[in-house]
């Protein structure tokens, strides 16, 4: 292949991922322009007529929502990236670490020395199955990130919010701060059935200290502090025709205070457009670089 060739591939490539982010900040900035205006806002302080209860664990009287973390101790493939003349070769190997889902088996060299060698054969990494009363249920991400809500009211307006709403107190909101501590009412003996030991404070473990083996369970969980539950709330989302509240796809909130549907759409919008430029930013910086550096090469020393 020549070399004018091969800078037409490469250009080819540089618009496709600086197009891809630039599609990105275009979705951000559309969902910015979109606002907020046509969800509904309801403000007061949180009802909990029946607090969150984890049915693995045995969790429960510790508020509206908990957070419950499961991860295994697995085999995680690792590549070892090589370039040869105007390819890229990518060779596995295998590192201990914990993960919240299931790690396919899969087939790689000893260790990242070998890898970089890339001689002799490839061994087989096989993982246990992650328990499944720890995983979420989630059809797209079923994974061991499980957030289980209560029956809760905000302010006398009857309307409930729904566990996509509630899991805003753990801060992955552009307007909420992470307002969760460790689970303080959980009992020593919840994890037993699946051989988990109390270790500390919201955290069951296969077993004490560092020294884990592959298949081991760490499982921590979160509750919101008590202290945050005596002020008044501000939740944004789509109200269902039985009264619960839940979040938009990706848009809604829940903001501490009574905020107004103007500051809340005002909020928003700053958000989707600071991340939709900085996506277009990135996309434009990428794609010029690399079509800079196609088409016009640096030129070796003699």
């Amino acid at each position: 292949m020549n070399h004018k060739a091969v800078r037409i591939i490469a250009c080819i490539f540089a618009g496709l991922a600086g197009g891809i982010l630039i599609l990105a900040g275009a979705i951000f900035i559309g969902s910015g322009l979109e606002g907020m205006d046509d969800l509904k806002v309801f403000s007061g302080t949180l009802h909990v007529i029946s607090p969150a209860y984890d049915d693995v664990l045995g969790l429960t009287d510790m508020g509206p929502v908990i957070f419950r973390d499961a991860e295994m101790y697995q085999w995680t493939r690792e590549d070892v990236e090589i370039r040869k003349k105007k390819s890229t070769h990518y060779y596995p190997y295998g590192v201990k670490a914990f993960e919240p889902y299931a790690v396919p088996s899969f087939k790689g060299y000893s260790s990242k020395e070998e890898a970089k060698k890339h001689t002799g054969k490839q061994k087989s990494y096989e993982n246990p199955a992650f328990p499944e009363d720890f995983l979420n249920g989630d059809p797209e991400y079923n994974n061991g990130l499980s957030v289980i809500s209560g029956d809760v009211e905000i302010g006398d307006s009857g309307v409930k919010l729904d566990g996509s709403i509630l899991s805003l107190f753990d801060g992955r909101s552009f307007c909420m701060e992470d307002c969760t501590v460790p689970a303080f009412r959980d009992p020593e003996d919840a994890g037993e059935p699946y051989g988990l030991k109390h270790v500390g404070e919201g955290v069951y473990a296969s077993r004490e200290g560092d020294d884990y083996k592959i298949g081991d369970m760490v499982v921590t969980c979160r509750v919101v502090n008590p202290k945050m539950l005596d002020r008044e709330y501000t939740a944004v989302g789509k109200l269902s025709k039985n009264k619960v509240l839940s979040l938009d796809g990706d848009r809604g909130a829940l903001y501490e205070g009574i905020v107004s549907p103007k500051e809340i759409n005002k909020d928003y919008r700053n958000d989707q457009f600071k991340e939709g430029f900085l996506f277009i930013f990135l996309g434009l910086a990428i794609a010029g670089t690399i079509f800079l550096i196609s088409f016009f090469p640096f030129k070796k020393n003699r």
